[in-house]
Order: C-alpha cells, then sequence, then structure tokens
C-alpha cells in the first residue's frame, strides 16, 4: 500500500503546471487564463481511460471535442484535453484548442442568467420569491396566475408557463412573413438546383427584413408574447422544462439591473469572473470566425456557404437578436472552467446564496438555481449544441465537457430513435467513468 501511495504522489506531481504546455492540438500559453485559472494539458501517459474516450468520440460525436477539470486542491490551474477540429464541413478550420470559442446554448441559463439573479439576490436587489407582477405592470399579463409567479419558478421551470408555445413563430409571422413557414418547410437542406438562387434571394430577403428590425423592438415584442400567454396548469404544480421561464426570466433581470440581458451579465458576472472571452453576440455584431466551433450548416443564416460560427444557434435567441435569458452566450473551455471555480471558491456570490441555489426543490428535479438535480448529489447542466457541465461541491470537482455535436445537424445525437443519440448521452457518463478512474490512478481524488 505504502508503494502504491507514492506512485500516486509521483504521478500526481507529473501533472503540473509549465509555463506552456504544448498539446496535439493547442499551445496552453501561460497569457490564457481566465478567473486566474492556468490551462495544464492532459496527455496519453497520464490520463490513458480518458483520452481512449475522446479520441473514439471525435468524428462520431463532434467535430470537436473540449474537456476541462476544475479540482479544488489545485486552486491555480485546471486539466484540459481538446481532440478534432472547429468544423466537419471540407472548409478551412482550426483544431480545437484553448483559444476555440463554444455556443454554449442552454447552459447560458446557469451560466449567465441564474447566476446574474444569484448576484441580484446578494445585492438585495432581487428575492427567490420575486412575483412576476412585482416587475410588470399586471394590466400586460393576460394570466392572472402569471403575475404570481415567482423567480425561483421560472428557474425551476414550475410557473405553468407552455413548453410548446408558438412564440418562435409568432416572432416571425410578426418580423418577417413567410420566414418560418420557409424555415419549416426546407430545414436546413439546401433547395434544388433549379431553384436555388431564386430560394436564397427570397429567403435573403426574408431575413434582411428581419434584421431590419431593431433589437430591443424584437425583445420587446418577445416578452410582450410570454405575458400574454395562458398557463398550461398552475404554478408550482409540476416541473416542465421550457426556455420561455428564462426568456421571460432575462427580461425581468433587465428591469432589475436597467440594462439589456447581455450588458447586464458583461457588467455583472462575466467581467468579475475575469471571462474575457465570454459574449453574447448580437446578430447585428455577428462575424464569421474560423476559432468558432461550427454548429451547423444553415443555408439561410451564413450566405449558403458555410457553417454557423459566432451567432446563436437557437433559434429563438437568434430572432430575439443573438442573446436571450435561455441561450446565445459564446465562451471558451477556460472561461467556463473559471466560472466553476468562482462558483465554488464563491469569487462572486456569498456563500449562503450558492448553497442555496444548488440546494434541490422538491418535485421539481432541479435546484433552486435551476441546475438539474443529479442522482448522485452533483448538479448539472446540458446545452443542445452538446455542451455539459456540473459542479460537486463536496468534492470540490468541476467538469466541463464542450462539444459542437450539432454541427453533424439539428438532431445529432438526441432523438431516442436516433442510434447517434447513445453516443451523446453516453460519451458523458463514458468521459466521466474514465476521468474518474484516471484521477484515482493518479491520486488526485
Amino acid at each position: 500500500m505504502a508503494d502504491r501511495d507514492v506512485g500516486k504522489a509521483k504521478r500526481a506531481k507529473e501533472v503540473e503546471p509549465a509555463p506552456g504546455l504544448d498539446s496535439e492540438s493547442a499551445s496552453l500559453a501561460p497569457s490564457k487564463r481566465a478567473n486566474g485559472l492556468q490551462p495544464v494539458a492532459m496527455d496519453k501517459e497520464h490520463f490513458p481511460a480518458t483520452f481512449a474516450v475522446l479520441e473514439k468520440a471525435v468524428d462520431r460525436v463532434a467535430p470537436g471535442i473540449s474537456l476541462g477539470v476544475w479540482l479544488g486542491d489545485r486552486k491555480d490551474d485546471y486539466l484540459c484535453s481538446f481532440h478534432g477540429k472547429t468544423s466537419n464541413t471540407g472548409e478551412p478550420n482550426q483544431p480545437v484548442g484553448v483559444e476555440t470559442v463554444y455556443d454554449l446554448a442552454s447552459l447560458s441559463k446557469i451560466f449567465s442568467t441564474s447566476t446574474l439573479a444569484m448576484k441580484l439576490i446578494d445585492e438585495g436587489k432581487l428575492h427567490w420569491d420575486t412575483k412576476v407582477g412585482d416587475v410588470f405592470p399586471k394590466g400586460i399579463i393576460s394570466d392572472p396566475r402569471l403575475a404570481e409567479v415567482t423567480v425561483e419558478q421560472l428557474l425551476t421551470h414550475s410557473s405553468g408557463l407552455n413548453p410548446q408555445s408558438k412564440h418562435l413563430e409568432n416572432m416571425l409571422e410578426t418580423f418577417a412573413p413567410g420566414l418560418g413557414a420557409l424555415m419549416k418547410e426546407r430545414g436546413n437542406s439546401l433547395p434544388a438546383a433549379g431553384e436555388l438562387d431564386a430560394e436564397r434571394d427570397y429567403a435573403a430577403k426574408l431575413v434582411a427584413q428581419l434584421e431590419a428590425v431593431p433589437v430591443g423592438e424584437r425583445q420587446e415584442k418577445m416578452r410582450d408574447f410570454i405575458l400574454g400567454e395562458e398557463l398550461e396548469r398552475e404554478p408550482g404544480s409540476e416541473s416542465k422544462y421550457s426556455d420561455s421561464n428564462y426568456i421571460l426570466l432575462g427580461k425581468i433581470l433587465e428591469e432589475v439591473a436597467g440594462l439589456p440581458l447581455d450588458r447586464a451579465a458583461a457588467k455583472h458576472v462575466f467581467e468579475p469572473l475575469g471571462l474575457n472571452g465570454t459574449q453574447y453576440v448580437r446578430t447585428s455584431e455577428a462575424f464569421f470566425d474560423r476559432s468558432y466551433a461550427a454548429t451547423e450548416t444553415n443555408w439561410f443564416r451564413t450566405q449558403f456557404d458555410h457553417a454557423v460560427q459566432g451567432q446563436a444557434h437557437d433559434p429563438k435567441a437568434w430572432t430575439m437578436g443573438g442573446y436571450s435569458g435561455h441561450a446565445g452566450v459564446f465562451a471558451p473551455l477556460g472561461d467556463v472552467m473559471g466560472y466553476l471555480r468562482g462558483m465554488a471558491e464563491g469569487d462572486l456570490i456569498s456563500r449562503e446564496t450558492t448553497e442555496a441555489a444548488l440546494s434541490e426543490v422538491p418535485e421539481t428535479g432541479r435546484t433552486r438555481g435551476g441546475w438539474v438535480a443529479g442522482e448522485n448529489g452533483v448538479p448539472f447542466h446540458t446545452g443542445f449544441t452538446g455542451t455539459y457541465f456540473e459542479l460537486d461541491q463536496d468534492q470540490q470537482i468541476g467538469i466541463a465537457l464542450l462539444t459542437n455535436r450539432v454541427s453533424f445537424g439539428y438532431g445529432h445525437g438526441m432523438k431516442a430513435s436516433d442510434p447517434d443519440h447513445i453516443k451523446i448521452k453516453d460519451l458523458r457518463a463514458d468521459v466521466k467513468k474514465a476521468l474518474r478512474s484516471d484521477l484515482e490512478w493518479l491520486g488526485l481524488v
């Protein structure tokens, strides 16, 4: 046993920060830090089980995969591994690395919206039991029950808002009539050769018509659609996942903070945590950047010749102008690890509020702050683009697995009838199992 412990100590010591560590896919320079964290490259020698899983998954689950691990007793660094490339198309692209920025999709709900709510709760400007009717005039709220919905109920998806609402369709019909029908008819498949030019021109005009509407006007219209909704069920009676909860919560936070959500999140969350690579990207400011992990080829949103990179993949967030309480945040792996460390260490939010946010709310399957309450007591969240993170407060371990699995198609790895469903779902479980094995072998946990 003593020899084994000595071996563990020796292996653990070998996994040390260095001024610059080169991996096969990225150079980890000391300047690439988030919240004071230095990236330290994993390698096959020390993480054989983890590498076996990740290397097998590249080009089967996603073109690019980034894994990060923060261990509480290693205060100043995080372990990382990068595999694959930013896009699966034949276009020029880049190896995935510390510079790669991912569309976090629904991780935005926690990373930005929930955390901003916690910050405002800490400052006494908001409360878990603040009601929708405390923020918005009841005259613009159609269902009196919605006026009584609390911040906590929005966070835990137990407000009663309908998960199958038609707000996206209504937004498109309001600002670009015909675009919604075209999206539904065509999806992301190109028109037939004979129709290509005409259909492209028609789609381009509709998209230009939408983007000509000021972002503020689009944001307000989405808010009004939700406030005009009739609840599907009584508030607090059942938890049903719906983006509307976080879109509405985002509008509440804007009223309280006195800023648009993207600016409020930057001021109160991203900047204080030193997350310099994190941002919402408004469609008016959107750009094409190969360092962004591509989501999917979308013929009417990207000049028809390349995958979406640097625009929100989520159609509601895109229609609203690029930012929303439910989606739209972009971040590199280092910033996600900096966020997890910041939450665990209490760098931004008080211990009391953090503990409340991570405590499970009975009958919801959620924590008070909106995380999924894991069966093993470790809260986590996922994002549709193929993103995931979890935070084990007891063991002080944060794990992030970022992929761009939708680069292979909108529903890739999600449908229960699709064999790819196993790939994306099992990838998380397989990575965590292999990672635990390697960390135990190294004596790091």
